[in-house]
């Protein structure tokens, strides 16, 4: 897979390797990737980020669940999963109210994680 890839250096990445989804996880092929100014920051030094950049994306999930296979769909950075042990992020991630609100924390990724 190619990626933008940034570890205090900006690069394209045109191998990177393939992620390996974990139990409940799906694999996905993005289709188009946008850089926002979210990730201008994260190169500027927010959160000392390392890793790979563009978390605004359409795909289609490849590999996962039989109900998802060929599913397009799209990333959504402001949800959280409620799954870390931050203070901050737990209050954020038990605030959801509607089914819709409390899907969306399920499955997404938690906006005040610092990255691994």
């Amino acid at each position: 897979m190619r990626a933008v890839a940034f570890d205090g250096q900006l690069r394209l990445e045109r191998k990177a390797g393939t992620p390996k989804p974990k139990g409940d996880q799906a694999l996905l092929k993005i289709r188009r990737a946008g850089i926002c100014n979210t990730d201008l920051e994260l190169v500027a030094g927010y959160m000392n980020f390392s890793g790979i950049l563009g978390h605004e994306f359409v795909g289609e999930v490849v590999s996962g669940a039989d109900d998802l296979m060929g599913r397009r769909v799209v990333g959504e950075i402001n949800v959280a999963d409620g799954t870390c042990d931050k203070k901050e992020c737990s209050k954020f991630c038990w605030t959801f109210k509607t089914p819709m609100e409390e899907s969306q924390r399920k499955s997404s990724l938690c906006p005040l994680r610092s990255p691994a």
